[in-house]
């Protein structure tokens, strides 16, 4: 549940003894083969990379006994930008890359849908929502938080909201209806503070029954290009833009007995990070084990330019997951017994984002902007079933 990759590109150092056992792995995942450019004359030299996604962890055991191994193993991907100094931004969070930092965010919109629109019923429902804009004056350093009643001019409506169905106390989203939410810093409606001092931008939003969220920036890049704001459902079915998924709810509630306040902050995937511990066990009891708990932790950060260009930290954002997995198994001539139990949340996720050369990424790109760190390979050969 950790890593898993029979192609494996990287470094990878190993230490064993009689108790302890250790892997240690690395890889400019990004673009882990070139090394040099070849020139004029037979003339190499070595290949420079701006914009990059690095690949860091490992995994350890030790011996308990003669029966029992405990393990712990880390795993972690994360984009970077060699224009930083060496301590600048997040090892393990990572860093906003050139691409993503050039332009100052100017739109963002929150998609409501329903999380399984086959039955028509029972979707995202939106009873409130409202917002928190954190900006900074970079000749004092000072920061200061504006409200959603603070940044719309009176007599306007901002965010602008479109879809739904209109129900008694919410705002409804069955089916194939999205309810978008457009906070479009550019509006006439908008007196907040300039896109270009916005450092992070705090989002609360009280839901019920079987909603699904995503986001969208003009800062979000995919196959195609962003389309100017507002997002509306036409738009987003003409155009594709790239969205990211932020929460869903457990099950298929319909009755509204799920609502719930959720909070998130919107910031570009800069790091995924995947770590936990195993415990297997060996003819303890006659008995075979095996168990293993892992967190996901995924990594995100706002864009600014300013804060870039000064080689400052971005506001750093974090969603968590996990998952667990145990199995027993016992051999009794001529019988064989085997149980297992597993719990794996909806978000916990295995994959990477990867920047291109320029510090772009295509958060639609399955092809080329997507690493995984576990490869789907049922019959345990050497070649992704993929």
């Amino acid at each position: 549940m950790t890593f898993s990759k029979p192609d494996f590109n990287g470094v990878q150092v190993d230490f064993a003894s009689d108790k302890y056992q250790a892997t240690i792995l690395a890889s400019r995942i990004s673009e882990p083969i070139r090394g040099s450019t070849q020139l004029s004359g037979g003339i190499t030299e070595p290949v420079t990379q701006t914009n990059i996604t690095s690949l860091f962890g490992g995994r350890a055991t030790f011996q308990v006994g003669d029966f029992v191994e405990i393990g712990a193993q880390v795993m972690d991907a994360s984009n970077g930008n060699t224009l930083l100094d060496m301590f600048n931004g997040d090892l393990v969070a990572g860093s906003l890359t050139a691409g993503q930092s050039t332009a100052p965010l100017t739109a963002i919109a929150v998609i409501l849908s329903d999380d399984s629109p086959d039955d028509n019923e029972g979707g995202a429902a939106l009873f409130s929502h409202d917002v928190r804009i954190t900006s900074r004056d970079f000749d004092t350093g000072k920061e200061t938080v504006s409200t959603l009643q603070e940044v719309v001019r009176p007599g306007s409506q901002w965010p602008v909201i479109f879809g739904g169905f209109r129900r008694p106390g919410f705002l409804a989203a069955d089916g194939p209806e999205r309810i978008i939410v457009n906070y479009d810093f550019n509006d006439p409606g908008y007196v907040g503070p300039d896109p270009t001092t916005i450092v992070g931008v705090d989002f609360n939003y009280v839901l019920a029954n079987d909603f699904k969220v995503e986001m969208w920036s003009d800062r979000q890049t995919g196959l195609r290009g962003a389309p100017p704001p507002p997002l509306t459902a036409e738009v987003i079915d003409a155009a594709q833009p790239a969205l990211l998924a932020v929460r869903r709810a457990e099950g298929n509630v319909a009755d509204i007995t799920n609502l719930q306040r959720i909070e998130f902050s919107y910031g570009l995937p800069t790091a995924n990070l995947v770590g936990g511990f195993t415990i297997e066990g060996t003819g303890v009891l006659g008995f075979d084990f095996y168990g293993e708990w892992d967190r996901n932790k995924r990594y995100f950060q706002f864009p600014n330019a300013a804060l870039f260009n000064e080689g400052e930290e971005h506001a750093v954002s974090s969603e968590g997951s996990d998952a667990w997995y145990f199995n027993v198994s016992r051999n009794v001539f001529p019988y064989f017994f085997y149980g297992e139990a597993y719990a794996i949340d909806e978000a916990y996720s295995t994959t990477a984002f990867l920047v291109s050369a320029t510090g772009d990424v295509q958060y639609d790109n399955t092809q080329r902007h997507l690493y995984e760190f576990v490869d789907d390979n049922d019959d345990q050969d050497r070649f992704p079933d993929w």
